[in-house]
């Protein structure tokens, strides 16, 4: 009896949850009309829009951040056409950019505890700040490091993350520039040689050295270090050891036509650029990151202050049009400015 009484019941759940099914499809096709209906007379009916998923908002941010990119370049490339930085013979001057990325604590390399050695390669920067350091690259005819840099990074120097697509206008169109390469000895690239293979991942690199050295080894055949490099005799700086970096400038401008040139380290030769006045323009990405001094790098190490008196430091006119902080470029910020005179 009580299975008799348990099936009973089961059968009676079946019939009164049939009519409840039935009433809420009759319902939801009601809905449905009302919805069409409403759309098809042209009437003013909300339908629930989805709030934007994750992909959708960092579709959204990288939108933003090229957009901030955008603007950056815009106003450096305005600085360049107001110097005359276009002309190759000896009354034409080279339009010099700083950049480089930085950790809140401003250091922009790492020392080695075990080696001693200090490298640029860093991971500071943000997805969003790489693209703008290859959309800056691409705005100028070369980009120029150190021999340590260039020896211990093997950096490739080129543009492959700006723009999204190589269409558009000048700003958005893929412009490789030369690679540039300080190396008075030409110590760094033979060590470049001999510890990667033989392999340097900069495409045909200028690699700037002292006159007597390339004197000391143009006739010498056998030399193959060289070779897939071209080689840029300059004059040494007077009473130092590197090279005279108006000389530098000079023929690559008159030689090479390279008139707008950006300079990414390592942090001896941005200070090298700051300590003779040749500067245009700095662009920092400053990421937050604190790497401490013990093993951190400054970037201008061995920058000598252009402050006068008792202002020994470098004063740049923050508020103007000429310097600002632009925020949220991914998590970094940027400093963008015009060098003082």
């Amino acid at each position: 009896r009580r299975a008799a009484r348990e099936a009973t019941d089961h059968r009676s759940g079946h019939v009164v949850m049939a009519p409840v099914l039935l009433w809420v499809a009759v319902l939801l096709v009601l809905s449905c009309h009302v919805v069409i209906d409403a759309t098809a007379s042209g009437s003013d009916f909300q339908v629930p829009i989805s709030s934007p998923t994750i992909h959708d908002t960092r579709e959204q941010a990288a939108t933003e951040d090229d957009a901030a990119i955008v603007d950056i370049l815009t106003k450096i490339r305005a600085w360049q056409e107001g110097v005359d930085s276009h002309q190759t013979d000896a009354l034409g001057k080279s339009f010099i950019t700083l950049t480089y990325a930085q950790s809140v604590d401003g250091c922009v390399a790492a020392i080695d505890s075990k080696t001693g050695e200090t490298s640029s390669n860093l991971p500071l920067s943000g997805k969003s700040s790489l693209r703008l350091t290859h959309g800056l690259r691409s705005i100028h005819d070369a980009v120029l490091v150190g021999g340590t840099t260039f020896a211990v990074d093997n950096p490739r120097l080129n543009v492959r993350m700006w723009p999204r697509e190589d269409v558009g206008d000048e700003l958005n169109r893929r412009h490789q520039p030369r690679p540039v390469v300080l190396d008075t000895e030409l110590k760094s690239l033979l060590r470049l040689r001999e510890e990667n293979a033989g392999d340097i991942r900069a495409q045909n690199p200028i690699v700037c050295c002292a006159q007597d050295v390339f004197d000391a080894i143009k006739d010498q055949s056998h030399i193959s270090f060289t070779s897939g490099v071209d080689i840029l005799p300059c004059k040494r700086e007077a009473g130092g050891r590197g090279l005279d970096l108006e000389d530098v400038l000079t023929k690559l401008r008159k030689q090479r036509r390279i008139c707008s040139v950006m300079v990414e380290g390592g942090a001896s030769t941005l200070s090298a650029f700051a300590n003779k006045g040749l500067v245009h323009c700095i662009c920092v990405t400053i990421a937050p990151k604190l790497i401490g001094g013990r093993v951190g790098l400054n970037a201008f190490a061995a920058y000598e202050s252009c402050g006068k008196g008792s202002m020994p430091w470098c004063d740049f006119d923050f508020g103007g049009s000429d310097c600002e902080f632009v925020p949220g470029i991914g998590s970094d910020c940027i400093f963008l400015a015009r060098w003082p005179k």
